[in-house]
């Protein structure tokens, strides 16, 4: 059952309009953006740099006589799609805290970085998170993550952790990878477990894997 809103019209109002972001509503920042219910004050810069999406948008004159998205809070730049706290944790990458170290530590904060910089066409951080997803993702995780993101370079070396592993697939991993890759897994498995204790004979057959996916991947011609 639907309830009033019982509140005063500055209440609503005050309710309705969006916050500024506590960490990434910077004072020098020159573009401001709207994610669901809250605004990010950050700099153009990395975003016409770094992302092929972004960098048409902002070639893109703005209309006489209208503010230009982007410019104020009463004019930001509105991303639809898209939750606020994976945009912050994009965003975590542009401003780590080191050099060294961005305040991303799990699989969901790297995924969630992952699927706005492969909407986005952040090429950069599509590889850099490539890079970093071996360090928190299963094997499992990172072999469907590189499918559904075009991600080979991790595919042969997380492929040949599961075939040279003891235990098979379990059923939740199956699920996971879909019956086409767990088949894969399962064929790699049969026929190279005997060689996995060779080194030279395991970077052959991580190439292998990595030839077993793309011929999966690739569309009927």
């Amino acid at each position: 059952m639907l309830q009033s809103d019982a509140r005063s019209p500055d209440a609503q109002a005050a309710a309705a309009s969006p916050r500024r972001h506590e960490t990434f509503y910077l004072e020098d920042g020159n573009v401001i953006f709207q994610v669901e219910d809250v605004l990010f004050n950050v700099h153009r810069y990395f975003f016409q740099r770094y992302s092929q999406s972004f960098y048409g948008m902002f070639l893109c004159k703005p209309t006489e006589g209208v503010p230009q998205e982007g410019s104020s809070d009463d004019a930001p730049i509105v991303l639809e799609q898209t939750s606020a706290v994976d945009f912050a944790r994009l965003l975590r990458v542009f401003y780590p805290d080191s050099f060294v170290k961005w305040q991303l530590g799990t699989t969901e904060e790297w995924t969630s970085v992952l699927r706005l910089a492969h909407r986005w066409q952040f090429d950069n951080i599509v590889a850099l998170v490539g890079d970093w997803l071996p360090t928190t993702a299963t094997p499992v995780e990172q072999i469907a993550l590189a499918r559904e993101f075009h991600l080979p370079n991790i595919v042969g070396p997380a492929g040949v952790q599961l075939c040279a592993r003891a235990e098979p697939l379990s059923l939740d991993e199956t699920r996971q990878l879909g019956v086409d890759a767990a088949h894969v897994i399962w064929l790699l498995r049969e026929n190279y477990r005997t060689n996995w204790r060779n080194m030279e004979v395991r970077i052959q057959d991580a190439a292998k894997v990595e030839e077993a996916f793309e011929s999966l991947d690739r569309p009927d011609v």
